[in-house]
């Protein structure tokens, strides 16, 4: 089973990236991200300012679009997210169900592609499609300090060559920006 190779080491951050994937996709690389914010921060603050559209769009200038569909159950979601992307490349849009619930104080999140994406969102010009594989995200309150832990396991076909290097190369300064920002 391949390692995790770590691609930052900070005390509020750290990304991990396994080349060879998951279990479930061996082609595309697997990402895992722990980001600590600070004991006086809300976890429901958080939350909103990542996924709720009008909070997001004021911080993470990575995101072009965002649409959310609630689901009649009442904790799951199609979510349509257009992001800009690095360098010369299409933007990628992904079309993605989320179930969110709650235990003991511990919010929970799985994510992954809608098999019926084009029927749900067409894919827009100038636009490539991406996939998520499978997304899990876990926040939950340290209790030794207080502090917010959110941890977050993701693997992505962007549909683009060259995708572990790309990653490599953008994702560690990336997500140290989206937590400074958030």
């Amino acid at each position: 089973m391949p390692k995790w190779e770590q691609k930052l080491n900070k005390e509020e951050i750290k990304v991990y990236i396994k080349k060879d994937g998951s279990k479930i996709d061996k082609d595309n690389p697997y990402i895992k991200t722990e980001v600590v914010f600070n004991s006086y921060f809300l976890m429901e603050k958080i939350i909103k300012a990542i996924f709720v559209k009008e909070n997001r769009i004021q911080w993470d200038k990575n995101i072009l679009g965002l649409e959310t569909k609630e689901l009649s159950n009442g904790f799951s979601k199609i979510v349509y997210q257009l992001n800009k992307s690095p360098l010369n490349f299409a933007n990628r849009d992904f079309v993605d169900k989320h179930v969110r619930f709650a235990n003991n104080g511990v919010v929970y999140t799985y994510y992954s592609a809608c098999p019926d994406s084009e029927t749900l969102h067409p894919v827009p010009a100038k636009v490539e499609r991406a996939k998520t594989i499978i997304g899990l995200q876990k926040m939950e309150r340290r209790k030794s300090d207080g502090k917010i832990v959110y941890t977050m396991y993701m693997q992505g076909d962007l549909n683009m060559k060259q995708t572990t290097k790309l990653l490599g190369m953008f994702l560690p300064t990336g997500m140290q920006d989206w937590q400074r920002k958030l």
